[in-house]
């Protein structure tokens, strides 16, 4: 699995709401993951369309201990193989790390 760097702080990115807007709880889960796949987007370099179509999880890297390492975004075994390449998964892998080191070198 290739870690891949990044030029934008995980961190920094944030979401706001509006005070006079409800949402349903299912609104703001997609809200979020769609502010989600666009920060995954910018950071692998490919499209949002791309993230949206092919990304089939996020998941914290992550010790036993709890330490947070960074992301792991594993796309689904049907990704063209161009998109992978692109997102800097290594040659019969569907995953990319992105790194946590990354972000606060980035501070």
């Amino acid at each position: 699995m290739r870690v891949v760097p990044e030029d934008v702080c995980h961190d920094r990115v944030t979401t706001t709401w509006k005070k006079d807007v409800a949402m349903s709880s299912s609104q703001v889960d997609v809200a979020q993951k769609g502010h989600s796949n666009q920060w995954i987007a910018k950071v692998l370099g490919l499209s949002r369309k791309e993230v949206d179509k092919w990304k089939i999880s996020e998941d914290p890297d992550k010790s036993e201990e709890g330490f947070i390492f960074g992301d792991i975004i594993t796309f689904s075994p049907d990704t063209p193989r161009e998109i992978l390449d692109k997102a800097g998964a290594e040659e019969g892998e569907f995953s990319v790390i992105i790194s946590e080191l990354y972000k606060k070198e980035d501070q």
